[in-house]
């Protein structure tokens, strides 16, 4: 998540979207991680998601975070292992997940083989009133369904706080 968008309007925004990322975190990336792990018996560790650190990190001021005019994101965090990371990831842009590894234009590729992006026109929202925000939306909507429940739909939010 790029908290540096043109859609940011100023600091005290900033604050309140880290704050309701973090809120949400645990009804979309934690869970996904959590169900998936712990259905392969894997016991996994996430550092960064530990309480005591997440209750540190609320306390170290935003202009730490994202820092200076060029608005360096993660800026405590890339200096603190600068000496351990290579250059070219010291100092790239952040990106969200999905785009840093390469998935999301890979989902696209795949999808677009199997989901007609005209669909979305015919179908543009779930059952329970969410609009799609893309075709993959659309896809991942149609595989959740044929493994939960169409109750379980309430339970998922959008991680991305723009959509």
């Amino acid at each position: 998540m790029v908290l540096k968008s043109p859609r940011v309007r100023d600091a005290r925004h900033r604050e309140e979207l880290a704050r309701r990322l973090l809120k949400i975190s645990h009804n979309t990336a934690l869970r996904r991680l959590d169900r998936g792990w712990m259905a392969s018996g894997v016991d996994y560790r996430i550092p960064f998601l530990d309480k005591r650190v997440v209750d540190f990190s609320q306390r170290i001021p935003m202009a730490w975070k994202i820092y200076g005019k060029k608005e360096i994101e993660k800026y405590i965090l890339r200096e603190a292992f600068r000496d351990m990371l290579p250059e070219q990831i010291a100092k790239r842009e952040k990106l969200r997940f999905s785009l840093g590894t390469g998935m999301d234009d890979a989902m696209d590729s795949i999808i677009m083989d199997i989901i007609d992006p005209a669909e979305l026109k015919k179908r543009p929202r779930a059952s329970y009133g969410l609009p799609f925000a893309s075709f993959k939306e659309l896809y991942y909507y149609d595989e959740f369904l044929q493994f939960f429940p169409p109750s379980y739909e309430l339970q998922t939010v959008r991680w991305d706080p723009f959509k």
